[in-house]
């Protein structure tokens, strides 16, 4: 009888996950019963083929979808990214406008807005938007907190062909990569009249065009900013860091790495890849022994 060798690719990859569950600040003090509700999310979404709703944050609830990668990671840890959630709640006051660009299905829209944020949340995937929207509902007690937009944003209004099928990893197309017609909207114009004191950018490596098309916002409205910041320029503009570099130095921001308690420091180089950087405007920079501060 042959012996069929286990899957050590998943095997590693389950014990990863279990690492990082075991390790992940974002279930600090609640590992048991983050560990269960991981388990059964993963149990019900690959058993009984369907979703479950789990706590997201602190009393948000969110459909952990096997579909959506970033719904999982609410399953897993609570508060995917407890560093940037830090910098934000030590940020941010009620009614402060925030815009999630990239929103994908909700979760940093739905943590934003339990800080008391208004929320903009613009998604261009049609499947994510759909579940952005249900998520939304989800929550009536953060509903009216929160305003969905299906559009990519670029530097400029028209329309753009958008990759389907790849998640959380949808984004803008490039030649004969196929796609599919969605609407874009520059931030300029999508924010006339309203001045949001941040935004979070995560659209898989086009961050600099939603930069060029928020020339008037970083001048004039001076947001604090989010922006992923690894190497999907490189597939998806064919550019490195530098060019959203040099767009961010030229409206006087300083460039900043966040650390898992919300602090930042300064980046020295663009080429320094991590997940995400903040961006703040000079005239709100504290330096400190090293650190950087916001002033209020």
């Amino acid at each position: 009888m042959r012996v069929t060798p286990p899957d050590h690719s998943t095997l590693a990859t389950k014990a990863a996950r279990l690492h990082q569950l075991a390790t992940h600040p974002g279930a600090r003090g609640r590992r048991p019963q983050q560990a269960a509700v991981a388990l059964s999310a993963l149990a019900v979404n690959r058993v009984l083929h369907r979703p479950l709703t789990v706590r997201l944050g602190e009393r948000s609830r969110i459909r952990a979808d096997q579909r959506f990668h970033s719904s999982m990671t609410a399953a897993y840890f609570g508060v995917p990214d407890p560093g940037a959630y830090a910098f934000w709640r030590g940020l941010l006051r009620p009614g402060d406008l925030v815009v999630d660009v990239g929103a994908n299905v909700g979760v940093i829209s739905l943590l934003l807005a339990e800080l008391g944020a208004d929320v903009i949340a613009v998604e261009a995937d049609r499947a994510a938007f759909a579940e952005l929207e249900g998520n939304v509902r989800r929550n009536a007690d953060l509903s009216s907190r929160v305003s969905t937009f299906c559009a990519a944003v670029s530097d400029a209004v028209g329309l753009l062909r958008f990759s389907t099928g790849r998640d959380a990893s949808n984004a803008v197309v490039q030649g004969d990569e196929e796609g599919v017609e969605v609407l874009a909207v520059d931030l300029d114009t999508l924010l006339a009249g309203r001045r949001p004191r941040g935004l979070k950018v995560d659209v898989e490596g086009a961050e600099r065009l939603v930069l060029e098309g928020a020339s008037r916002v970083l001048a004039e409205d001076r947001p604090v900013l989010q922006l992923e910041w690894n190497r999907m320029s490189e597939r998806c503009l064919g550019e490195s860091r530098e060019p959203a570099w040099e767009v961010l130095r030229a409206h006087d921001y300083a460039v900043c790495h966040v650390d898992g308690a919300g602090t930042l420091t300064e980046a020295a180089d663009p080429r320094t890849y991590v997940s995400d950087v903040v961006a703040v405007p000079s005239e709100l920079v504290r330096r400190e022994g090293g650190r950087v501060r916001v002033a209020a």
